[in-house]
């Protein structure tokens, strides 16, 4: 097996990665020329809005559908070589659990597919029922389990052989508020173990409490990659009070912001500008300038771009 801790390179890396399929005379383009590539050891998004293209891509990834064109490469191997496929946990976001196994037979199945030995199997079956909020229910049908406990059991089936790669395809879409809070701390704690995840979520505040490095994709295509704090790339809103805010504060004001907007203030109280900056290391100079024209600076509110917020911006100007 790997030593995939000491490696350093990227645990998942697409190049050219390209699916078309024919609907009648009509083929459709599902992912165009994806180049993905997460970083070892990241927790990463996969985010787009429906028919993005992100389940064909993870079932690409899985060696689960054929690509059309491109290529995969998982921990610096391929998802058909029988020693990559025994690092990688997955949950499919249409889980499908054989109804007429318990919960114990079902995870020592999965653990006997991964390799862990026959010693090894008990303990390890009682500790994935247990990480997932199971215990107690070994010995029950998987037939007989709602929709949410089956969800816990294939996430429990993916983390039984503590994964290099756990790739999770809407794992809370059967959870209700308490089951996805847990399953975000099983994320962070894969995480905090060394494990590389990918999460395909809808859910962006999902996204947005778990994940360090995310991926936006919109009809098959990537629009941007990277670490959450530097994806935004827009420019910065800000929010100031100003008092004495005279036309002199607007002209020294409208060289160096974008949007600029003023308020006048009521009942003596200051003005309120609202303004984008385009580059955040410039605020301290928007602050001279205010104090340079004669303003009185009651306060300067910078309002960074949240994920939604980007995600939202890159979708739409796209879609424009």
């Amino acid at each position: 097996m790997l030593d995939w801790r000491a490696m350093t390179e990227l645990a998942l890396a697409c190049e050219g990665l390209t699916k078309h399929y024919r609907q009648g005379f009509r083929r459709f383009t599902a992912v165009d020329g994806l180049n993905l590539q997460v970083p070892r050891g990241s927790t990463f998004g996969l985010l787009g809005p429906n028919g993005a293209g992100k389940t064909t891509t993870i079932s690409m990834i899985l060696g689960l559908v054929s690509p059309s064109a491109g290529s995969a490469k998982i921990l610096g191997g391929s998802i058909h070589q029988a020693g990559i496929r025994r690092q990688v946990g997955f949950v499919p976001e249409k889980f499908q659990l054989p109804a007429f196994l318990t919960a114990n037979e079902f995870l020592a199945l999965h653990a006997d597919l991964a390799g862990i030995s026959g010693a090894q199997v008990k303990a390890k079956v009682a500790e994935g029922l247990a990480r997932v909020g199971l215990e107690g229910r070994g010995d029950d049908r998987v037939g007989g389990f709602s929709k949410g406990m089956q969800q816990r059991l294939a996430l429990a089936q993916a983390l039984l052989h503590d994964p290099a790669l756990l790739i999770l395809d809407e794992p809370t879409s059967a959870l209700d508020p308490v089951g996805r809070r847990e399953v975000r701390d099983i994320i962070r704690a894969a995480h905090a173990r060394g494990a590389t995840v990918v999460l395909n979520s809808h859910l962006l505040s999902e996204v947005e409490a778990v994940c360090d490095h995310v991926a936006i994709l919109r009809n098959g295509k990537l629009l941007r990659q990277g670490a959450v704090g530097q994806l935004a790339g827009g420019a910065l809103g800000v929010e100031a009070r100003i008092g004495a805010c005279g036309p002199q504060v607007e002209t020294a004001l409208r060289p160096l912001v974008q949007d600029l907007a003023i308020a006048p203030g009521v009942d003596g109280q200051p003005a309120t500008a609202t303004f984008q900056v385009p580059d955040p290391a410039a605020v301290p100079a928007v602050a001279a300038a205010i104090l340079g024209a004669g303003g009185q600076l009651f306060a300067l509110i910078p309002h960074a771009e949240s994920l939604e917020d980007t995600f939202m911006r890159l979708v739409e100007e796209k879609a424009e």
